[in-house]
């Protein structure tokens, strides 16, 4: 279901009745009805709400079942106005987030997290903070393998205990990082196990 809002009225050039005609003509999407905001000025966000409640069906699904992803929007959190802190602009905060703990815990189908998750973190980083965690888990297609419950089973109580140790201190100790710094197999048989068997 795709419902148009048409934001940014305050500006002087807006001009939200010839958009929403561009819109039905050139994408074809019913829009002479959408909501006309500014989210700048907290103008008309109430009809953004009242048009979801009324135009999107409510998920299917058991709400018994088991969880399977999470999505957390992280832009609230952040005003809309910006900032220049150094040379480059920000979003400051909202509220002071200061006394929260943020973590990231990211696996790949690689054997390794060398040039894997630098983007990523310097992205986390720079949302959060150089202090944030960072659990890179490669290999993390064995956690799909019910046979592979061996070594998925106990890697995973040790990012537990990265997480319990993290939630209490802000630090996780040399003796569990070390053990995160160890695959759950080795490298090359991994690779192996995933191009299909010994390679010629």
């Amino acid at each position: 279901e795709i419902l148009p809002v048409f934001n940014k009225i305050d500006l002087p050039a807006a001009d939200p009745q010839k958009a929403k005609q561009e819109v039905e003509d050139i994408i074809g999407l019913p829009a002479l009805d959408a909501p006309e905001i500014s989210a700048k000025m907290g103008i008309n966000i109430d009809a953004v709400l009242e048009d979801i409640v009324k135009n999107v069906p409510p998920p299917a699904g058991d709400v018994n079942a088991p969880l399977k992803a999470l999505i957390d929007r992280t832009m609230p959190l952040s005003a809309m106005a910006m900032e220049k802190v150094g040379d480059r602009y920000v979003h400051p905060a909202q509220r002071d987030f200061s006394h929260l703990r943020y973590a990231m815990i990211c696996g790949c189908g690689f054997p390794n997290s060398e040039h894997n998750f630098e983007a990523m973190e310097l992205q986390f980083r720079m949302m959060f903070g150089q202090d944030a965690l960072i659990l890179s888990v490669p290999e993390s297609p064995l956690f799909n393998i019910p046979d592979a419950a061996a070594v998925t089973v106990p890697f995973l109580e040790v990012v537990r205990q990265a997480g319990r140790e993290y939630a209490e201190s802000g630090e996780i100790s040399a003796e569990t990082r070390a053990r995160l710094a160890v695959p759950m197999i080795p490298q090359e048989v991994y690779a192996q196990a995933v191009n299909g068997g010994p390679q010629g």
